[in-house]
């Protein structure tokens, strides 16, 4: 079983969401770990539309998880907007983030690790 102390939810245009997936899927730390978030169907739809990308979150799969998305922005063409929404287990509470540039790697890092260590 995964242990869970949070969650990331990646939130882009559809065709990010898949390239990110892909990406996040080969971080041997991240098995298992990633996956849609999905609207239900609407009447008449076979399935929901993807609404973002989670990662559930363990013992250092937080820095790991938003290292590799710099990473893997740092690869992209374009430079599109994520949203980045990380939650704890327990808490209604949530950190909301914008980024497109790798150049706020840091500081995004830094924002994530002290609301879930509590300390911002």
């Amino acid at each position: 079983m995964i242990e869970e102390s949070g969650m990331i939810d990646f939130v882009a245009a559809d065709e990010d969401i898949r390239s990110l997936a892909r990406w996040l899927r080969d971080e041997d730390g991240l098995t298992g770990r990633v996956g849609f978030t999905e609207s239900a169907p609407r009447d008449g739809e076979m399935g929901g539309t993807i609404e973002a990308l989670s990662v559930i979150l363990g013992s250092g799969v937080a820095k790991q998880a938003v290292t590799s998305f710099f990473e893997w922005l740092k690869h992209r063409r374009t430079a599109d907007q994520v949203k980045i929404l990380v939650k704890r287990p327990g808490r209604t509470d949530h950190l909301e983030l914008e980024c497109g540039s790798a150049t706020e790697a840091d500081a995004v890092l830094l924002s994530v690790e002290r609301f879930l260590n509590g300390t911002e």
